[in-house]
């Protein structure tokens, strides 16, 4: 079998999973490429931004048409994460890969916990949220954007769980609303790696990655806009805790 048809199956099966539960796909595929394929941690990002993008605009249309996005506040929070994605972006020129490896290891743990530990919300509308909470969480996004520079995360991992845990959304909104948000942030991070030359060796594959992304997204969010949350919430955080193991035995082995 081609090993660009290994990269194509590979990202339907993180397309699907990143669609099912709100994620840009970098919590999955950037550890993917470094664990399995043997990229640098860079290149993992660089490609997993691009990839964020393609599996936000695939899914995030399913939970559209099903009015499962807060479009106002998605917005606001993409605004601020866009700054945070640039400065992470930069950042990422100056950080060693087992020191980001232990960081994505460290927010892989704690949103695991968090949507472990939350109990099935009754929905809140956002007019119920105080403004001072609301002027909060957007300027956490500030740092989930900057995880999205130094790690390609789309940021799926911090916002599900802020807006689910923070702010009382139940957990197919928070999904949609979170799926729409990755791919606005993902985008000013991707010129980032793309100035700096993080794409120039691996552009044969990226598009059977960003294929895959996009078919496999498209299953998923069919099937998460119509998910019980209880079942989302399960499957999201034994992903989170296996590639946290996985992430800090890389780490360790960088030192």
């Amino acid at each position: 079998m081609p090993e660009i048809l290994y990269f194509f199956l590979g990202a339907v099966g993180v397309g699907f999973i990143s669609g099912l539960l709100g994620l840009g796909g970098g919590v999955i595929l950037t550890p993917g490429l470094t664990l399995f394929a043997g990229l640098s941690i860079q290149q993992a990002v660089g490609i997993s931004l691009i990839s964020v993008i393609s599996t936000s605009m695939s899914a995030s249309t399913v939970y559209l048409r099903k009015g499962l996005v807060d479009i106002e506040f998605a917005i606001s929070l993409a605004l601020s994460a866009s700054a945070g994605s640039v400065t992470g972006g930069l950042l990422s020129e100056y950080i060693p890969g087992a020191y980001l490896a232990f960081l994505f290891s460290g927010i892989l743990l704690y949103s695991s916990i968090s949507i472990l530990s939350k109990s099935n919300s009754e929905e809140v509308h956002r007019s119920q949220v105080s403004t001072s909470k609301t002027i909060f969480f957007i300027a956490l996004a500030f740092f989930a954007g900057t995880l999205t520079g130094l790690l390609g995360l789309g940021g799926g991992i911090i916002y599900v769980p802020l807006l689910f845990i923070g702010l009382g959304f139940p957990m197919p909104r928070a999904v949609g609303t979170s799926a729409f948000t990755v791919g606005l942030t993902a985008t000013a991070a991707a010129v980032v790696y793309y100035a700096q030359g993080a794409l120039d060796e691996t552009f044969d594959i990226i598009p059977a990655v960003v294929l895959g992304i996009i078919t496999g997204a498209k299953l998923g969010g069919l099937i998460g806009a119509r998910s019980k949350s209880i079942y989302s919430r399960l499957l999201f955080a034994a992903l989170l805790i296996y590639f946290c193991y996985r992430m800090i035995r890389q780490g360790i082995a960088q030192l």
